[in-house]
Protein backbone atom coordinates (compact mmCIF):
# COMPACT_ATOMS: atom_id res chain seq x y z
CA UNK A 1 0.00 0.00 0.00
CA UNK A 2 2.78 2.37 0.40
CA UNK A 3 4.44 1.36 -2.64
CA UNK A 4 1.21 2.15 -4.44
CA UNK A 5 0.53 5.74 -2.74
CA UNK A 6 3.85 6.45 -3.45
CA UNK A 7 2.98 5.97 -6.83
CA UNK A 8 -0.03 7.75 -7.02
CA UNK A 9 1.35 10.78 -5.10
CA UNK A 10 3.86 11.18 -7.82
CA UNK A 11 2.31 12.81 -10.60
CA UNK A 12 -1.09 13.87 -12.04
CA UNK A 13 -0.40 10.95 -14.83
CA UNK A 14 0.27 8.11 -12.12
CA UNK A 15 -2.93 8.80 -10.50
CA UNK A 16 -4.98 9.44 -13.64
CA UNK A 17 -4.03 5.65 -15.16
CA UNK A 18 -4.53 3.94 -11.53
CA UNK A 19 -7.82 5.52 -11.55
CA UNK A 20 -8.77 4.67 -15.34
CA UNK A 21 -7.87 1.05 -14.30
CA UNK A 22 -10.24 1.00 -11.12
CA UNK A 23 -12.75 2.26 -12.91
CA UNK A 24 -13.36 0.10 -15.49
CA UNK A 25 -12.49 -2.64 -13.34
CA UNK A 26 -15.57 -1.77 -11.36
CA UNK A 27 -17.75 -2.18 -13.98
CA UNK A 28 -17.13 -5.78 -13.87
CA UNK A 29 -15.79 -6.07 -10.13
CA UNK A 30 -17.74 -3.41 -7.63
CA UNK A 31 -14.88 -3.79 -5.05
CA UNK A 32 -12.95 -1.49 -7.53
CA UNK A 33 -14.86 0.87 -6.97
CA UNK A 34 -14.31 1.29 -3.50
CA UNK A 35 -10.32 1.48 -4.20
CA UNK A 36 -11.17 4.06 -7.16
CA UNK A 37 -12.71 6.11 -4.48
CA UNK A 38 -10.56 5.64 -1.79
CA UNK A 39 -7.51 6.81 -4.17
CA UNK A 40 -9.24 9.92 -5.36
CA UNK A 41 -9.87 10.31 -1.26
CA UNK A 42 -6.07 9.93 -0.81
CA UNK A 43 -5.17 12.08 -3.84
CA UNK A 44 -7.59 14.97 -2.68
CA UNK A 45 -6.39 14.62 1.38
CA UNK A 46 -2.32 15.44 -0.14
CA UNK A 47 -2.92 17.02 -3.31
CA UNK A 48 -5.80 19.41 -2.78
CA UNK A 49 -9.18 19.04 -4.03
CA UNK A 50 -8.59 20.53 -8.18
CA UNK A 51 -6.56 16.84 -8.46
CA UNK A 52 -9.76 15.10 -6.84
CA UNK A 53 -12.22 16.71 -9.04
CA UNK A 54 -10.14 16.11 -12.20
CA UNK A 55 -10.31 12.45 -11.34
CA UNK A 56 -13.80 12.56 -9.94
CA UNK A 57 -14.11 13.45 -13.61
CA UNK A 58 -12.10 11.23 -15.55
CA UNK A 59 -13.63 8.43 -13.21
CA UNK A 60 -17.27 9.24 -14.03
CA UNK A 61 -16.50 9.84 -17.69
CA UNK A 62 -15.38 6.15 -17.99
CA UNK A 63 -18.01 4.57 -16.21
CA UNK A 64 -20.58 6.94 -18.27
CA UNK A 65 -18.78 5.25 -21.28
CA UNK A 66 -19.02 1.62 -19.72
CA UNK A 67 -22.57 1.60 -18.82
CA UNK A 68 -23.69 3.09 -21.87
CA UNK A 69 -21.73 2.16 -24.95
CA UNK A 70 -20.10 -1.32 -24.02
CA UNK A 71 -23.13 -3.12 -22.28
CA UNK A 72 -20.62 -4.06 -18.92
CA UNK A 73 -23.68 -3.86 -17.01
CA UNK A 74 -26.50 -6.02 -16.73
CA UNK A 75 -29.49 -4.85 -19.34
CA UNK A 76 -31.48 -2.66 -17.61
CA UNK A 77 -34.36 0.27 -17.90
CA UNK A 78 -32.60 3.72 -18.64
CA UNK A 79 -33.59 5.12 -15.53
CA UNK A 80 -31.36 2.67 -13.85
CA UNK A 81 -28.34 3.20 -16.09
CA UNK A 82 -28.83 7.23 -15.49
CA UNK A 83 -29.69 6.75 -11.67
CA UNK A 84 -26.35 4.26 -10.97
CA UNK A 85 -24.26 7.12 -13.21
CA UNK A 86 -25.63 10.20 -11.03
CA UNK A 87 -24.81 8.29 -7.98
CA UNK A 88 -21.29 7.68 -9.30
CA UNK A 89 -20.59 10.96 -9.69
CA UNK A 90 -22.38 12.17 -6.63
CA UNK A 91 -20.50 10.27 -4.48
CA UNK A 92 -17.20 11.02 -5.89
CA UNK A 93 -18.22 14.30 -5.91
CA UNK A 94 -18.87 14.34 -2.03
CA UNK A 95 -16.64 12.56 -0.61
CA UNK A 96 -13.76 15.13 -2.73
CA UNK A 97 -15.58 18.23 -1.15
CA UNK A 98 -15.51 16.24 2.37
CA UNK A 99 -12.07 15.34 1.62
CA UNK A 100 -11.36 19.41 0.87
CA UNK A 101 -13.24 20.48 4.14
CA UNK A 102 -11.04 18.18 5.94
CA UNK A 103 -7.78 19.13 4.32
CA UNK A 104 -8.52 22.70 4.98
CA UNK A 105 -10.20 22.69 8.53
CA UNK A 106 -7.99 19.68 9.54
CA UNK A 107 -10.66 19.20 11.60
CA UNK A 108 -12.84 15.45 11.15
CA UNK A 109 -15.74 17.55 13.75
CA UNK A 110 -16.19 20.27 11.17
CA UNK A 111 -15.96 17.07 7.96
CA UNK A 112 -18.44 15.29 9.51
CA UNK A 113 -21.01 18.04 10.52
CA UNK A 114 -21.16 19.40 7.35
CA UNK A 115 -21.92 16.14 6.02
CA UNK A 116 -24.86 16.12 7.88
CA UNK A 117 -25.43 19.44 7.33
CA UNK A 118 -25.62 18.68 3.51
CA UNK A 119 -27.63 15.55 4.26
CA UNK A 120 -30.75 17.58 6.11
CA UNK A 121 -30.69 20.56 3.12
CA UNK A 122 -31.10 16.97 1.05
CA UNK A 123 -33.97 16.09 2.96
CA UNK A 124 -35.50 19.16 2.83
CA UNK A 125 -35.08 19.82 -0.78
CA UNK A 126 -36.58 16.25 -1.44
CA UNK A 127 -39.46 17.39 0.84
CA UNK A 128 -39.88 20.50 -1.12
CA UNK A 129 -39.80 18.65 -4.54
CA UNK A 130 -41.81 15.94 -3.85
CA UNK A 131 -45.30 16.31 -2.14
CA UNK A 132 -46.38 13.31 -1.88
CA UNK A 133 -43.82 11.33 -0.86
CA UNK A 134 -45.85 8.03 0.10
CA UNK A 135 -47.27 8.26 -3.83
CA UNK A 136 -43.39 8.80 -5.01
CA UNK A 137 -42.09 5.88 -3.58
CA UNK A 138 -45.23 3.66 -4.33
CA UNK A 139 -44.08 4.72 -8.09
CA UNK A 140 -40.83 4.32 -7.82
CA UNK A 141 -37.98 2.07 -8.51
CA UNK A 142 -37.87 1.06 -5.16
CA UNK A 143 -41.82 0.47 -4.39
CA UNK A 144 -40.97 -3.13 -3.26
CA UNK A 145 -38.79 -1.51 -0.52
CA UNK A 146 -41.39 0.82 0.45
CA UNK A 147 -43.69 -1.98 0.39
CA UNK A 148 -41.81 -4.44 2.31
CA UNK A 149 -41.54 -2.26 4.86
CA UNK A 150 -45.05 -1.04 5.34
CA UNK A 151 -45.71 -5.04 5.49
CA UNK A 152 -43.68 -5.30 8.47
CA UNK A 153 -45.79 -3.14 10.41
CA UNK A 154 -48.98 -4.13 8.82
CA UNK A 155 -48.02 -7.93 10.54
CA UNK A 156 -48.40 -6.10 13.80
CA UNK A 157 -51.27 -3.77 13.78
CA UNK A 158 -54.78 -4.54 11.97
CA UNK A 159 -54.69 -1.41 9.90
CA UNK A 160 -52.35 1.01 8.05
CA UNK A 161 -53.42 4.51 8.30
CA UNK A 162 -52.16 7.50 6.54
CA UNK A 163 -50.15 8.85 8.94
CA UNK A 164 -48.01 5.19 9.45
CA UNK A 165 -47.27 5.57 6.19
CA UNK A 166 -45.50 9.34 5.95
CA UNK A 167 -43.86 8.20 9.11
CA UNK A 168 -42.49 5.47 7.20
CA UNK A 169 -41.52 7.48 4.03
CA UNK A 170 -39.70 9.57 5.98
CA UNK A 171 -37.85 7.01 8.07
CA UNK A 172 -36.76 5.68 4.61
CA UNK A 173 -35.49 8.56 2.98
CA UNK A 174 -33.47 9.36 6.00
CA UNK A 175 -32.27 5.60 5.29
CA UNK A 176 -31.19 6.56 2.05
CA UNK A 177 -29.91 9.49 3.15
CA UNK A 178 -27.83 7.89 6.27
CA UNK A 179 -26.65 5.24 4.09
CA UNK A 180 -25.17 7.53 1.56
CA UNK A 181 -23.46 9.60 3.76
CA UNK A 182 -21.90 6.73 5.46
CA UNK A 183 -20.46 4.92 2.48
CA UNK A 184 -18.78 8.91 2.09
CA UNK A 185 -17.81 8.09 6.29
CA UNK A 186 -16.47 4.97 5.34
CA UNK A 187 -14.49 5.76 1.87
CA UNK A 188 -12.82 9.20 3.68
CA UNK A 189 -11.96 7.19 6.66
CA UNK A 190 -9.79 4.75 5.09
CA UNK A 191 -8.07 7.71 3.09
CA UNK A 192 -7.50 9.55 5.89
CA UNK A 193 -5.81 6.58 7.78
CA UNK A 194 -3.83 5.48 4.26
CA UNK A 195 -2.86 9.03 4.65
CA UNK A 196 -1.84 8.99 8.40
CA UNK A 197 -0.20 5.43 7.57
CA UNK A 198 2.00 7.39 5.03
CA UNK A 199 2.77 10.49 6.88
CA UNK A 200 1.57 9.95 10.70
CA UNK A 201 1.64 6.74 11.82
CA UNK A 202 -1.11 6.48 14.06
CA UNK A 203 -2.54 9.97 13.28
CA UNK A 204 -5.71 8.93 12.27
CA UNK A 205 -6.46 6.41 15.36
CA UNK A 206 -5.75 9.71 17.85
CA UNK A 207 -7.95 11.92 15.63
CA UNK A 208 -11.07 9.50 15.50
CA UNK A 209 -10.73 8.64 19.31
CA UNK A 210 -11.19 12.40 20.18
CA UNK A 211 -14.32 12.95 18.27
CA UNK A 212 -16.79 14.83 19.95
CA UNK A 213 -19.60 17.03 17.90
CA UNK A 214 -20.68 19.16 21.07
CA UNK A 215 -23.98 20.48 22.84
CA UNK A 216 -25.17 22.36 19.69
CA UNK A 217 -25.72 18.87 17.96
CA UNK A 218 -27.11 17.57 20.44
CA UNK A 219 -29.46 20.20 21.17
CA UNK A 220 -30.64 19.98 17.09
CA UNK A 221 -31.17 16.84 17.89
CA UNK A 222 -33.06 17.25 20.45
CA UNK A 223 -34.99 19.78 18.57
CA UNK A 224 -35.75 17.54 15.67
CA UNK A 225 -37.56 14.31 17.83
CA UNK A 226 -39.92 17.43 19.45
CA UNK A 227 -41.03 18.93 15.67
CA UNK A 228 -41.19 15.60 15.00
CA UNK A 229 -43.48 14.29 17.90
CA UNK A 230 -45.28 17.84 17.44
CA UNK A 231 -46.05 18.24 13.98
CA UNK A 232 -46.05 14.96 12.90
CA UNK A 233 -44.92 13.52 9.39
CA UNK A 234 -47.48 14.80 7.33
CA UNK A 235 -46.06 18.02 7.91
CA UNK A 236 -43.07 19.39 5.69
CA UNK A 237 -40.85 20.32 9.55
CA UNK A 238 -42.13 16.96 10.92
CA UNK A 239 -40.96 14.87 7.69
CA UNK A 240 -37.74 17.01 7.62
CA UNK A 241 -37.29 16.61 11.31
CA UNK A 242 -38.02 12.33 11.47
CA UNK A 243 -35.67 11.73 8.16
CA UNK A 244 -33.30 13.93 10.21
CA UNK A 245 -33.48 11.66 13.12
CA UNK A 246 -32.44 8.99 10.99
CA UNK A 247 -29.39 10.29 9.82
CA UNK A 248 -28.43 11.89 13.53
CA UNK A 249 -28.31 8.25 14.70
CA UNK A 250 -26.12 7.49 12.28
CA UNK A 251 -23.70 10.29 13.39
CA UNK A 252 -23.96 9.33 17.05
CA UNK A 253 -23.38 5.66 16.45
CA UNK A 254 -19.87 7.00 14.92
CA UNK A 255 -19.60 9.36 18.00
CA UNK A 256 -20.63 6.30 20.36
CA UNK A 257 -17.63 4.25 18.28
CA UNK A 258 -15.29 7.20 19.12
CA UNK A 259 -16.16 7.41 22.34
CA UNK A 260 -15.57 3.75 23.33
CA UNK A 261 -12.77 3.33 21.10
CA UNK A 262 -10.93 5.86 22.92
CA UNK A 263 -11.85 4.76 26.30
CA UNK A 264 -10.45 1.44 25.61
CA UNK A 265 -6.87 3.34 24.28
CA UNK A 266 -6.97 5.16 27.80
CA UNK A 267 -7.14 1.85 29.24
CA UNK A 268 -4.31 0.48 27.56
CA UNK A 269 -6.38 -2.08 26.05
CA UNK A 270 -6.02 -3.46 22.52
CA UNK A 271 -8.81 -2.04 20.16
CA UNK A 272 -8.97 -5.47 18.70
CA UNK A 273 -11.19 -6.42 21.56
CA UNK A 274 -13.44 -3.51 21.30
CA UNK A 275 -14.67 -4.26 17.54
CA UNK A 276 -14.35 -7.94 17.92
CA UNK A 277 -16.70 -7.40 21.02
CA UNK A 278 -18.86 -5.61 18.76
CA UNK A 279 -19.02 -8.09 16.22
CA UNK A 280 -19.88 -11.10 18.89
CA UNK A 281 -22.56 -8.91 20.55
CA UNK A 282 -24.16 -8.59 17.22
CA UNK A 283 -23.73 -12.44 16.32
CA UNK A 284 -25.74 -13.50 19.85
CA UNK A 285 -27.91 -11.07 19.21
CA UNK A 286 -28.58 -12.64 16.31
CA UNK A 287 -29.43 -15.77 17.67
CA UNK A 288 -31.79 -14.20 20.24
CA UNK A 289 -33.54 -11.97 18.61
CA UNK A 290 -35.94 -12.13 15.91
CA UNK A 291 -35.27 -10.97 13.24
CA UNK A 292 -31.96 -11.21 13.37
CA UNK A 293 -31.55 -7.64 12.12
CA UNK A 294 -32.75 -6.91 15.50
CA UNK A 295 -29.34 -7.41 17.08
CA UNK A 296 -27.75 -4.99 14.96
CA UNK A 297 -30.32 -2.12 15.62
CA UNK A 298 -29.54 -3.29 19.09
CA UNK A 299 -26.05 -2.47 18.81
CA UNK A 300 -26.83 1.06 16.86
CA UNK A 301 -28.76 2.13 19.43
CA UNK A 302 -26.63 1.35 22.55
CA UNK A 303 -23.36 3.19 20.43
CA UNK A 304 -25.86 5.79 19.83
CA UNK A 305 -26.62 6.23 23.55
CA UNK A 306 -23.50 6.21 24.07
CA UNK A 307 -22.22 8.90 22.16
CA UNK A 308 -24.96 11.48 22.92
CA UNK A 309 -24.39 11.07 26.33
CA UNK A 310 -21.11 11.54 25.92
CA UNK A 311 -21.56 15.31 24.87
CA UNK A 312 -22.92 16.02 28.46
CA UNK A 313 -20.55 13.10 30.21
CA UNK A 314 -17.63 13.12 28.69
CA UNK A 315 -16.51 9.57 29.52
CA UNK A 316 -13.28 9.89 27.97
CA UNK A 317 -11.84 12.69 29.83
CA UNK A 318 -13.22 10.63 33.29
CA UNK A 319 -11.29 7.68 32.78
CA UNK A 320 -7.83 9.49 31.71
CA UNK A 321 -8.21 11.28 35.33
CA UNK A 322 -9.13 8.24 36.68
CA UNK A 323 -6.15 6.64 34.97
CA UNK A 324 -3.97 9.78 36.43
CA UNK A 325 -5.37 9.06 39.70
Amino acid sequence: MRALATYLLRGNREAIIVVLVCSMLALIIPVFGLFNAVIIGLVSLRNGANNGLMLSGISSAVVTVGIFFFGVMPEESKGQEISAIVQWVLSLLALVTLCGVLRYTRSLKISMLSALGAGVVAILGFRLVVSDTVAWWQQSAFKEFFNKAVESVMEQQSMVDRQMMEEWSAILVGVFVATFVASLFFHLYLARSWQAAMFNPGGFKEEFSKLAYGRNTAIFAIACLILYRTLEAENLVGFVSLASIVLIGLMYTLYGIAVLQGVFSSKGWHLGLFYGGLVLAILIGAMVLQPSVMSIIMVVFVLAAAGFIDTFADFRKKVKTNAGQ
